[in-house]
């Protein structure tokens, strides 16, 4: 009788430390993943709608896209006026 007891104590014993050995991992879990989920929404609030870099891009081929419409249109303005003078040539005569 001593002895069944005795291996009862013991199994609960164990059955003890394995509970708190399970609780002690998903405290230690989910403090690792709050701190995580936490930091990341930090760093996400943090961070503007727009990235600098994306600014930056967007400015830069605005700007190109300005300068080779100006380029294009300065380069056609000869061809645009021999075009029309001699059109204007063309129904004076």
């Amino acid at each position: 009788m001593i002895a069944i007891t005795l291996f009862r104590q013991k199994k609960a014993l164990k059955l003890q430390r394995e509970v708190t050995d399970t609780t002690n991992e998903l405290l230690k879990k989910n403090a690792e993943l709050l701190k995580e989920s936490t930091t990341g929404i930090a760093k996400d609030s943090e961070r503007g709608i727009v990235d600098i870099e994306t600014l930056k891009k967007a400015i830069d081929d605005l700007v190109s896209t300005i300068e080779d419409t100006l380029k294009i249109q300065t380069e056609g303005r000869p061809s645009s006026n021999r075009q029309s003078r001699n059109s204007l040539k063309s129904r004076t005569n």
